[in-house]
């Protein structure tokens, strides 16, 4: 993917987007630390962090300038990610539980 293309991509994309592909990209990048033998080449890792970088930019440029405010949809949108985990943890024990019953 060109430059070009890249930038307009982003541009059609809402801050609560950004923010989502930004937790995303984040993530990753921290499962790297910890699992490096599952991480992607070194020149792979640096255009996502590049990614990232221009990501977290439009991102702080849409609301107004706020980095502050971007990076609170970013931790926003990390807690959600936690509460569907845990509600899908808790459905599939639950599930779990009652096949366990049927036995």
């Amino acid at each position: 993917m060109n430059q070009a293309l890249f930038s307009l991509f982003l541009e059609c994309l809402e801050p609560k987007t950004l923010a989502y592909l930004a937790r995303d990209l984040t993530e990753c990048q921290e499962d790297w630390g910890f699992y490096p033998e599952e991480a992607p080449p070194e020149s792979i890792q640096e255009g996502l962090a590049h990614v990232l970088a221009a990501i977290t930019r439009l991102g702080v440029d849409l609301m107004d300038g706020d980095e502050a405010e971007f990076l609170e949809l970013v931790e926003q949108a990390r807690d959600e990610q936690e509460a569907e985990d845990w509600a899908a943890h808790r459905a599939r024990q639950e599930r779990k539980n009652w096949l366990n019953d049927l036995e």
